[in-house]
């Protein structure tokens, strides 16, 4: 996680502490794996993208960086990154239905997850990615982190014919564009608003069970790691937030798996953030370092040291803000600077857009710090 530099923010699993606690043997997981492995999964979907209408077929052949004729496209990679993301670009133009006909063809055993997903990026989940990512939404918007999502899970699925709880259980050994996943399970396991949380809904319910039991180390297959978390964590059922609630509560010298459980939490669900601030709080979770480290990240202060008092007063405030409009009303009017910037950026949690014209008026504020 980052103390001082952006580029030291959290890294990728591979690089990170290791949180698994049971796994298959590598070279077992390899050799069960080829066994699932298919040569044809490209020229499936392009014969099958042909029989699409002209608009439709020309958006998939373009995700496959193929022309309009089907005919793969011989120019630069950097030429072909940019057909592809042009063609990504181009589903947000589509209506839902159309779409889905898209999706169904890349992914045929999941694809009306895959538009939940597609739409969550849009209406629940935080729009930044990379090192210097903050918990902002922009209801309504689309992102290049929608975009660059869907292509990443192309390239995670595009050797398989997987359905969904296959992929929840072999999450640990598909490689680097796995994390893609991890928003798919998420958007399976999401209960419909207005919908009992006990809702009749068997395949969101097979992953989140392949969830849980993978983190529990009772599953064959599947093992702990940060997609159990983050999944959890981005959907919005309560008892999945209580596991990492309790994962969190157990951790006490696994500082590895504390700092993989809060690297998490800046993407979580809006009512699993706030309760993740009142645990740390509750549980005196400050004083452990990872705890700290990601305080200082989730809020942008970029500090050499952050102290324990100064990290409880940050998320005491920023609780507060989160949980109560007249009390972040009263910090955008605070003449504490700090304190106007918290409430700013309780603010973009929810609305980005509301906060830059929050923060529009505090550009003629008499003191340099404000502005």
């Amino acid at each position: 996680m980052r103390t001082l530099h952006s580029q030291q923010r959290f890294q990728p699993l591979r690089s990170s502490p290791k949180v698994n606690t049971a796994m298959l043997n590598p070279e077992i997981a390899k050799a069960r794996l080829k066994e699932y492995q298919v040569t044809d999964w490209q020229t499936v979907r392009l014969a099958k993208l042909a029989k699409l209408p002209v608009k439709l077929r020309s958006i998939g052949y373009g995700i496959l960086a193929h022309d309009e004729a089907g005919n793969p496209v011989k120019i630069d990679h950097y030429n072909q990154s940019s057909i592809i993301e042009n063609s990504i670009r181009e589903l947000n133009g589509l209506k839902p239905a159309d779409r889905l006909k898209i999706f169904e063809i890349f992914f045929p055993q999941f694809a009306p997850v895959v538009e939940a997903a597609w739409r969550s990026f849009e209406t629940n989940w935080t729009y930044q990615e990379g090192y210097n990512r903050k918990s902002f939404r922009v209801p309504g918007a689309t992102s290049s982190k929608q975009r660059s999502w869907l292509q990443s899970l192309i390239t995670a699925v595009k050797t398989y014919e997987p359905d969904l709880p296959w992929l929840a259980s072999w999450y640990g050994y598909l490689g680097y564009y796995s994390d893609s996943l991890i928003y798919l399970f998420a958007a399976a396991i999401i209960v419909p608003i207005g919908s009992a949380n006990d809702i009749d809904d068997p395949l969101g319910t097979e992953i989140f069970e392949i969830l849980i039991a993978s983190g529990k180390g009772e599953h064959e297959i599947g093992a702990m790691g940060r997609h159990v978390v983050r999944s959890l964590l981005l959907a919005n059922r309560p008892e999945g937030w209580e596991f990492v609630e309790k994962l969190l509560i157990a951790a006490q010298r696994q500082e590895g798996l504390r700092q993989s459980i809060l690297e998490s939490v800046d993407e979580a669900h809006p009512i699993a953030f706030e309760r993740m601030l009142k645990l740390i709080l509750d549980q005196n979770l400050i004083r452990f370092a990872a705890t700290l480290r990601a305080v200082d990240v989730w809020f942008g202060f970029d500090l050499d040291v952050l102290q324990e008092k100064q990290a409880r007063a940050i998320v005491a405030q920023v609780l507060a803000f989160l949980t109560d409009p007249n009390q972040q009303q009263a910090g955008l009017a605070s003449a504490d600077a700090q304190t106007v910037y918290l409430a700013l950026w309780s603010i973009g949690f929810t609305n980005a857009l509301t906060a830059i014209e929050a923060a529009k008026t505090l550009l003629q504020h008499p003191e340099a710090s404000h502005r």
